[in-house]
C-alpha cells in the first residue's frame, strides 16, 4: 500500500454517511408534510362537518368549524356555504419550518331518496341527481 493513499477509506466512509444523513433527513421532511396534509385534511373534514351541523340554526356555523380546526391543530382560511353545504378551507403548518400545507372539505345535508326510475332501477333523489351504484337500493320486486 503506497503512502499517499493512507486514510482514504476514511474519507470514503464519511461522505456516504453525510450522504446516507443527506437522504435520511429529506425522507424524514417528506414524511412530515405527508402526515400533516393527512391531518389537514381530516380537520378540514370535520370542520366542515361541525359547520354544516350548525348551518339550521344560522348562527355560529363557521365559528364551530374553527374550533374543530383548532383543537386538530389547524386554522381556517374559508368557510362559506353554497346553499346547505358547508366549504371549508384549513391550512396547517408542517412541522421543521418546511411550510404549511391547504385542504378544503364539503359537507351538507343527505339528500332523501323519493322516487325509483324505472329504467335501470336508478335511484332519483330530491334534487335530481342520480344516486351512485353503490348506494342504491335494491330494485323493487314485483
Amino acid at each position: 500500500m503506497l503512502r499517499d493513499e493512507r486514510g482514504t477509506a476514511t474519507v470514503w466512509t464519511a461522505v456516504a454517511v453525510a450522504g446516507l444523513l443527506g437522504v435520511a433527513s429529506l425522507l424524514f421532511a417528506l414524511g412530515a408534510v405527508v402526515l400533516t396534509r393527512h391531518r389537514a385534511s381530516g380537520a378540514a373534514d370535520l370542520a366542515a362537518l361541525a359547520a354544516a351541523g350548525r348551518a339550521e340554526s344560522g348562527e355560529g356555523a363557521c365559528g364551530a368549524a374553527e374550533v374543530v380546526a383548532t383543537e386538530m391543530g389547524a386554522r381556517v382560511t374559508g368557510c362559506r356555504f353554497d346553499g346547505w353545504d358547508a366549504l371549508v378551507e384549513v391550512e396547517a403548518d408542517v412541522p421543521g419550518g418546511w411550510g404549511a400545507v391547504s385542504a378544503h372539505a364539503r359537507a351538507g345535508p343527505v339528500a332523501r331518496r323519493t322516487a325509483s326510475a324505472a329504467v335501470n332501477g336508478a335511484t332519483v333523489v330530491e334534487d335530481g341527481r342520480s344516486v351512485p351504484r353503490g348506494e342504491r337500493s335494491p330494485p323493487p320486486r314485483g
